[in-house]
């Protein structure tokens, strides 16, 4: 014979007020747990602001090509110098399609392929006719080559390398194509203003 056990009250499907304290006690215990994984997400979210802004751009006559290449693609470069150690900064590059034959069609926008490199003095590792080699930071595009406009680089306080300090960079850049564009690059900062450059000789003085 099935009994059925009275709640306090007598209603048989009522849960007792014990059992329901009980199950508050739970589920206010089990948010308090989560809360710290919660707001780590959230702070996870937030993008850095950065006061300091230097912009350049240039036409296809002005760029100046390297001796490395991007998936055995032409490379071109500009420069920039870091003029304080920075704990983080942020590089965008954008480009449009130049030599539109019709002036009313919209210029088009072109992916852009940039990898952010360091100049590392090897002066005095007699290294015959080269001076500065550069070691890579970051790259805009993964493994499947799909790029971002932007991408931030945090220093790496440990690493000589990897350590954003007063120093000259490299961006070296390819549309991966044979098109002739339009470039726009900006460096974000906040300890000192970037300086950007398109000449490496003024960029080393």
């Amino acid at each position: 014979m099935q009994v059925n056990r009275l709640a306090a009250d007598g209603d048989p499907m009522k849960p007792s007020s014990s059992n329901s304290t009980r199950t508050t006690r739970r589920l206010a215990s089990a948010t308090l747990c989560l809360l710290p994984v919660l707001l780590t997400a959230c702070a996870g979210t937030k993008q850095r602001v950065y006061k300091l802004t230097d912009t350049y751009s240039c036409g296809p006559d002005r760029k100046i090509e390297t001796q490395d290449r991007i998936e055995r693609e032409t490379t071109y470069a500009v420069y920039f110098r870091l003029n304080r150690a920075e704990e983080c900064i942020r590089v965008s590059m954008s480009s449009q399609k130049s030599g539109q034959e019709n002036i009313f069609l919209k210029e088009k926008d072109l992916p852009m392929f940039f990898i952010v490199e360091k100049a590392i003095d090897v002066s005095k590792l007699a290294v015959p006719g080269q001076k500065y080699m550069f070691s890579e930071l970051g790259r805009n595009y993964d493994v499947n080559f799909k790029p971002r406009r932007d991408m931030e680089i945090c220093s790496q306080e440990d690493s000589p390398i990897k350590k954003l300090d007063a120093s000259v960079y490299r961006i070296r850049f390819s549309a991966l194509g044979p098109e002739t564009f339009e470039l726009f690059t900006s460096v974000f900062t906040n300890a000192g203003q970037a300086v950007i450059y398109d000449d490496p000789d003024a960029a080393f003085k």
